[in-house]
């Protein structure tokens, strides 16, 4: 797996200088085919492929509580974002081709590209990407990012292709923020319809979607981005997203030849699948795919008390969860970046599991033998259910009596927001950005936290979150994080727990496929975008 480059990485980027794409040219053109340049083989057009998915969507508008584009997620084809992500996952131009940054931070102008058709064969303009942006403040909308989004104290367009943007105060996330992955691009008149038919400006363009079922997309002729050679992407005329969640079907699937590609080899069979199936299947080993944690209430009995919280994260056998749930292919987190990404904190002490100290910190509370715990869970993921299976038992031998519910994702939002648990064990993909790990999921000022998950409230954290937002130097700001993580690990809101090596493969008839290195099917000159099927 090739390393994110330590000179380019999210944030380095968000300095008081102009952005522009371009860089690169013709060999990160022949990277994103996934080939070295003197082997490149010349790209072929047509053709259908269908890829297995570990899961779907919950709906097609992707504005209001739409997850951020899982990495199985089809539907990511159909639009792109002002920015996107590129194989190494950094934040680099899209549907805006550069923008400068003021000196003092505040004023943010955004250079729209001129060559965009949405999927309906009208040109987009600066005025949609505006449109887009003032859909998503409307609290109507209940969009997941507009609290981010409220730094924004005016919006005003220059020309037709020119967007001004002027911020309340500095706030250097702002391009991961803007981003396909949470502010997907749709023609505004047909926001109305997006729900049934959504109609954006990505690659692909939709024909129809059965939920659980299949997700069928055509090529989009108008589509804007070029391969290296200055030709029209994507290759292929159609794709077909077919979500099977069994890990067993899905092999099976590809083995068979019912899918080209899947997302996800099961852990279980990822070593005898790299041993036997290797001359007819492609494979990348994703490395930077995202963490499990655990996120414990505050806001009650007894994980209110911090020597509770304590008590359990020490409980956490990790090595267990990684043996077991990912038979080894994947590493122990004590933060939330892994080690396969630049925003890594070298240096973050890893707790080991100690159960007698745990016992000690709980006769210390008060806490009673037989004490009831409500866990809950996704059933979506295996490795992430299987956690929390195992995390059940280590507190079982603490003495609580844990109920653990597993449950679909609607479900387990109305139990998240109702604050119907003790204990929630989570998943988060990949962030481009540590600000949407460390502000939205534990700053007691963040109304995702508050609502979902552990209400936490640390004044000291607060400030230094706040700080890492107004500073445009990355080193500084992983300087922040670190001691940010100092608090969490002293106050113990959350435990990471591990970070799963995903593979992904692919029919070797396939050609120019790869996934980037945050398990992303489809990002800026790559994925399925420049995946073509070689003849014969």
């Amino acid at each position: 797996m090739q390393d994110v480059p330590e000179t380019h990485v999210p944030g380095a980027e968000l300095s008081r200088r102009e952005f522009i794409a371009g860089a690169g040219g013709a060999v990160a053109g022949m990277a994103a085919l996934g080939l070295p340049a003197a082997e490149a083989a010349t790209p072929q057009y047509g053709g259908s492929i269908k890829v297995g998915l570990r899961s779907d969507v919950s709906r097609l508008d992707p504005h209001p509580l739409f997850p951020p584009y899982p990495t199985s997620n089809a539907v990511a084809l159909l639009y792109n974002g002002i920015t996107e992500v590129d194989a190494d996952a950094n934040i680099v131009p899209a549907l805006a081709h550069a923008w400068e940054v003021s000196e003092d931070g505040l004023t943010w102008t955004w250079h729209i590209r001129k060559d965009v058709t949405f999927h309906n064969g009208r040109p987009m303009t600066g005025a949609d990407v505006k449109a887009n942006l003032e859909r998503v403040l409307n609290p109507r909308v209940g969009a997941i990012i507009r609290g981010e989004l409220d730094i924004i104290d005016r919006m005003d367009m220059l020309d037709d292709y020119t967007l001004r943007m002027t911020l309340k105060y500095q706030y250097y996330p702002l391009p991961s923020v803007l981003s396909n992955r949470w502010l997907p691009i749709l023609d505004p008149q047909t926001f109305d319809t997006a729900k049934k038919h959504p109609v954006g400006t990505g690659p692909f363009k939709l024909v129809s979607w059965k939920r659980l079922h299949t997700t069928e997309m055509v090529r989009h002729e108008g589509y804007w981005e070029k391969d290296a050679d200055g030709n029209t992407l994507p290759y292929l005329d159609e794709l077909i997203g077919k979500p099977l969640a069994d890990d067993t079907v899905r092999l099976t699937a590809l083995r068979t030849g019912e899918v080209d590609v899947v997302d996800a080899v099961s852990y279980r069979d990822l070593s005898r699948f790299m041993q036997e199936w290797t001359d007819r299947f492609d494979t990348y080993l994703i490395r930077a795919i995202g963490t499990t944690w655990y996120c414990f209430n505050t806001q009650n009995p007894p994980f209110n008390d911090v020597r509770v919280r304590r008590a359990a994260a020490l409980a956490l056998d990790k090595q267990a969860i990684l043996d077991k749930t990912l038979f080894g292919h994947g590493e122990i987190m004590n933060q939330y970046y892994p080690q396969a990404s630049p925003w890594h904190l070298s240096g973050t002490t890893t707790q080991e599991q100690n159960v007698e100290e745990a016992k000690r910190l709980l006769d210390e509370a008060g806490v009673q033998p037989g004490t009831h715990l409500t866990m809950v869970t996704y059933a979506r993921y295996n490795y992430v259910k299987e956690s929390s299976q195992i995390f059940q038992q280590n507190l079982r031998k603490l003495g609580f009596s844990v109920d653990l519910k597993i449950l679909d994702a609607g479900p387990l939002r109305t139990a998240l927001s109702s604050r119907r648990f003790h204990i929630s064990g989570l998943g988060t993909e990949h962030r481009m950005d540590p600000h949407e790990y460390y502000f939205r999921e534990l700053s007691s000022k963040s109304p995702i936290q508050k609502r979902f998950f552990s209400a936490w409230v640390n004044s000291d954290y607060d400030k230094l979150i706040y700080e890492a937002r107004r500073t445009a130097d990355r080193e500084a700001r992983m300087q922040l994080y670190a001691e940010a993580e100092k608090l969490i690990q002293a106050d113990a809101p959350t435990v990471r727990v591990i970070s799963a090596h995903t593979l992904s493969a692919w029919q070797n008839g396939l050609q120019g496929y790869s996934p980037n290195v945050a398990g992303n099917m489809t990002y800026n000159r790559g994925g399925l975008r420049t995946a073509w099927l070689k003849s014969g």
